[in-house]
């Protein structure tokens, strides 16, 4: 999901719409959680990446993770 939102899975990514970080988390919606010094740690984004999408806000990356699935590699 975060290749797909994120394009990259980098924790400074700024998207086009100027969504922020791995989840590409809206500053306008969220400005608490883009504002907070705790973003630049990509675990904290991760925590609150999840706690958004529990309260039930939609990622345009779960809808589109079927168009991402030749970018994902796992080596054991």
């Amino acid at each position: 999901m975060l290749v797909a939102e994120n394009g990259t899975i980098d924790p400074n990514r700024v998207g086009v719409t100027n969504d922020l970080g791995l989840c590409q988390i809206s500053p306008y919606y969220h400005p608490e959680i883009t504002n907070d010094i705790r973003f630049k740690d990509w675990k904290w984004q991760i925590k609150k990446c999840y706690e958004l999408y529990k309260n039930g806000v939609t990622f345009y990356g779960l809808n589109n993770i079927h168009n991402i699935k030749h970018l994902i590699e796992f080596a054991f």
